[in-house]
């Protein structure tokens, strides 16, 4: 995932990742998954995973909706 420029080529693979998480009770909404990759994966994922692009100095990353609710349920 991380050799891959596209967001389109890795989107699944977040996806899965986060499903994996939930269902491990790791996570619960958006924004414990944001936090557990700021805490625990490397650099080279977060930029990939988390929308927040200008505090690692990128211009281009995930998209991300002006209205996601973060603290929402994520029901896998």
């Amino acid at each position: 995932m991380i050799r891959r420029k596209k967001y389109e080529n890795y989107e699944g693979i977040l996806e899965e990742i986060k499903k994996a998480l939930y269902k491990l009770g790791v996570i619960k909404c958006l924004m414990d998954y944001f936090v557990f990759i700021e805490d625990y994966l490397p650099f080279e994922y977060r930029i990939k995973a988390i929308p927040c692009l200008r505090a690692y100095g990128k211009k281009t990353g995930p998209p991300m909706a002006p209205d996601t609710d973060l603290f929402a349920d994520l029901d896998y």
